[in-house]
């Protein structure tokens, strides 16, 4: 079952924005199904079992069959359509570490940790953590460019371009400028390779 799908039937839940901020732990199965073996309103033995487990997210029906209390927790709170938290966060520490996903989710697998698959890490980075990497970096080239506006003297840039021109295979490469007295980013462009090139030819005939 997708995530947005789980859940439905339960009330919305309360979502703490500073998640990443919360520590996490590692908790066994057989001692975590020990938490909910005695019915906290008549202590007597009750039954519970795992109804829905979803990556990183794990559902528990409580049941107590002395006094009919029952209850449904879980491990995470949950964002919006429906999406546990810490899926959404092992795939943004996964992409913002420049981790491989297939190889840190095998070794998470392999370990028996229960967490995402590959899919629902690259949809999570398309919908989500490629979307904030591009808000962050233009929200950080806007003040560099305030900022720039305001230093006396102009600017003095410099530029660079990198592509796979040794093997001859890459069609893009990226050009870089950079202001040389802050030692600031200013801009970074995708274009094709054979411009690049020229570009190159062009500054030494001009030099």
């Amino acid at each position: 079952m997708d995530e947005e799908e789980l859940f439905d039937e339960e009330p919305p839940y309360t979502c703490d924005p500073h998640h990443n901020c919360i520590d996490k732990f590692i908790v066994c199965q057989e001692e975590l199904m020990g938490l909910f073996a005695i019915c906290p309103a008549c202590c007597e033995r009750s039954d519970s079992s795992i109804v829905q487990q979803e990556g990183t997210l794990v559902k528990i029906k409580q049941v107590c069959a002395s006094c009919g209390y029952h209850r449904f927790w879980q491990n995470q709170p949950m964002l919006h359509r429906n999406m546990p938290t810490c899926n959404l966060l092992l795939s943004g520490a996964i992409h913002f570490t420049g981790c491989l996903a297939t190889q840190t989710l095998r070794m998470l697998t392999l370990f028996g940790l229960q967490c995402i698959s590959a899919s629902s890490f690259f949809r999570h980075q398309r919908h989500y953590t490629i979307p904030v990497i591009v808000q962050a970096w233009q929200n950080d080239q806007a003040k560099n460019f305030s900022d720039l506006r305001a230093m006396d003297g102009g600017l003095v840039l410099a530029g660079d371009c990198r592509s796979d021109s040794p093997g001859h295979c890459a069609k893009y490469g990226s050009y870089s400028l950079i202001e040389d007295r802050v030692n600031k980013v200013v801009d970074v462009q995708l274009v094709q390779v054979n411009l690049m090139l020229l570009d190159k030819e062009m500054n030494s005939a001009i030099w």
